[in-house]
């Protein structure tokens, strides 16, 4: 059975991120090498090994990584190579693993593993057509059925504009496969590439095996790739469709209706939660299904409906029956109502927290900022653990700062830095106000410490990077810095939008345009909008620029570099 590793499943699933890297780069220094397995007769042998773990406790990688490499080079054998191209990875000198690992390969028992770590090398070193080769050769080594799951796991370490090449050239020696086909496909669709991956699926319909097999994850995949195109009528036929041949398949449905509640499509959402229960695939008594359905009602203003959902729920979860209580009320505008029932929640709970922020939304939004400020002010006195109250600032300030209340969040967030010295996400916060208000010093100065702190904070690292890029200053440490975020988030579209636009300041048009769609395919964030439709304009693809503006000119055109290019989006 084809196993489905969904883009959300995969970007949060830590194990398929980093299955490779996690063999070479983070293997626990505990490891001891004990000098008695040096079974060279020289005490030559001995002397380097017992220097060289000196130096990795020491973190002194690189010397280490060299000696371990002449310790393998005379002594021959797997464990011993394993441990050279090991350190060489943790000295960051993948040069040095490639060479390592030509000793362990030639020693090691199991050469698919050796493999797989050398498409993760070769991808590091940015050498994309070897790393296929690496992949060729685990396919041709390989007895089982699904190997291309294999290789599609270990693509999934990498970056994904790498393994959308290297196994684009898999795809193409083995383009009858039906595997092949299937994981080429994931991986466009978790790659944001769904116009190819749509293609891929054209061809694919056509085949044998396709019909044979009737799998409802190709279905599944299409659908996916539709939507996130904008097309959602065709997503929503494709997923009609599917659910004919396979109507008590639970993520088909669970798929189509979270599709018809995306598009507030709530009574058809609310039909088809109805036929999901006619087939006993969910229940009315379930918790989960019980909220879900209450919210929905609450969107479409069907009080009574929404209570006789809410009210089943008191006894069986009373912090979520009083959460949506709250959510019920605020959208009637009762805010009092809401007030006395947020009171009798337990505070630190998850349910606590979403109340708290209903309340300050419709505060800050209908009452202004010193209604607010009071409930706030009131809520932070209660005895809150380090994390609650921490989430009381954060959605203060964040809801005051979606709300154009730049100063208020600012002075939210020097307040709370008062308690939390040095908070990462605190910082971050009163650095995005401090852009707003033309303080770039200030945005400067919080983001660096945040960097200093956590050299691998990608939220900081791409604002600081974006806000350079946006300025026109330090363009070169700009692109490093949001390198290395996509690095560490390579799913992420604000951080895809980022390379796209250093890339498009430094004149790159082709390759901006390519991250810039992949962040426009996943979110449709007005700036990221704005982006896409400047680097069409820049790339004479006119057409295009006009039917992105037209789809999303409520959204867009109070921006000054979208109002002087007005003539042309006509």
């Amino acid at each position: 059975m084809i196993n489905v590793i969904t883009p959300q499943r995969a970007y949060n699933n830590k194990v398929c991120k980093y299955l490779v890297i996690l063999i070479i780069l983070i293997i626990p220094l505990t490891y001891k090498f004990l000098v008695s397995e040096v079974k060279a007769n020289t005490s030559d042998l001995v002397s380097m090994a017992l220097e060289a773990e000196m130096l990795i406790k020491n973190k002194q990688y690189k010397e280490a990584a060299n000696l371990y490499y002449k310790i393998a080079k005379k002594k021959k054998d797997e464990d011993t190579a394993l441990r050279a191209t090991r350190i060489a990875g943790l000295a960051n000198d993948f040069n040095l693993m490639l060479t390592a690992s030509d000793l362990w390969l030639k020693y090691a028992k199991d050469k698919k593993l050796v493999h797989h770590v050398r498409i993760s090398i070769y991808s590091k070193l940015e050498k994309i057509k070897p790393a296929a080769k690496e992949a060729i050769k685990i396919l041709k080594l390989s007895n089982d059925r699904d190997k291309f799951a294999l290789v599609y796991d270990t693509l999934l370490s990498i970056k994904p504009i790498h393994a959308e090449e290297i196994f684009k050239y898999i795809f193409e020696r083995y383009s009858n496969g039906y595997l092949a086909s299937f994981y080429y496909t994931q991986l466009l669709v978790f790659n944001g590439n769904y116009e190819n991956a749509i293609d891929v699926l054209k061809n694919v319909k056509d085949e044998g095996d396709f019909k044979k097999e009737k799998e409802y994850r190709w279905y599944f995949l299409e659908a996916k790739a539709f939507y996130e195109l904008g097309k959602t009528e065709e997503a929503l036929r494709v997923l009609r469709g599917s659910l004919d041949l396979f109507p008590e398949n639970k993520a088909i449905n669970d798929f189509y209706v979270e599709i018809l509640v995306d598009e507030k499509l709530y009574k058809d959402a609310i039909g088809h939660y109805r036929f999901m229960v006619g087939k006993k695939i969910i229940s009315f008594k379930d918790i989960d299904v019980a909220k879900n359905i209450s919210r929905i009602h609450i969107e479409l203003e069907d009080y009574e409906s929404a209570n006789s959902f809410i009210d089943a729920l008191k006894n069986k979860n009373f912090a979520e029956y009083s959460l949506l209580k709250v959510m019920l009320f605020i959208k009637q505008k009762k805010i009092n109502k809401a007030k006395n029932v947020f009171s009798q929640i337990e505070i630190n709970s998850s349910e606590y927290i979403e109340s708290f922020f209903y309340i300050v939304e419709f505060l800050v939004e209908n009452k202004g900022y010193q209604l607010s400020n009071s409930f706030f002010q009131k809520e932070i006195t209660k005895e809150h653990n380090t994390n609650s109250m921490l989430r009381l600032y954060l959605i203060m300030s964040e809801t005051l700062f979606s709300n154009d209340k730049f100063i208020e969040a600012r002075n939210i967030t020097n307040n709370g830095l008062e308690i939390f010295l040095k908070n990462e996400r605190l910082l971050y916060m009163r650095a995005l106000a401090e852009e707003k208000l033309g303080n770039l010093k200030g945005l400067e100065k919080d983001l660096k410490t945040i960097i200093e702190s956590d050299p691998n904070n990608a939220n900081a690292l791409n604002a600081l990077g974006y806000t350079w890029a946006e300025n026109n200053i330090n363009l070169d440490q700009a692109e490093k810095y949001i390198s290395k975020a996509l690095e560490l988030e390579p799913h992420e579209p604000a951080i895809m939008d980022s390379m796209g636009w250093i890339l498009y300041k430094k004149n790159k048009y082709l390759e901006s345009e390519k991250y810039i769609r992949r962040a426009y395919a996943r979110n449709k964030d007005p700036e990221i909008i704005k982006h896409l439709i400047i680097v069409l304009i820049e790339l004479d693809k006119i057409e295009e620029a006009k039917h992105i503006f037209k789809k999303h000119k409520e959204s867009v055109s109070k921006y000054e570099d979208i109002i002087q290019m007005q003539n042309i989006l006509k």
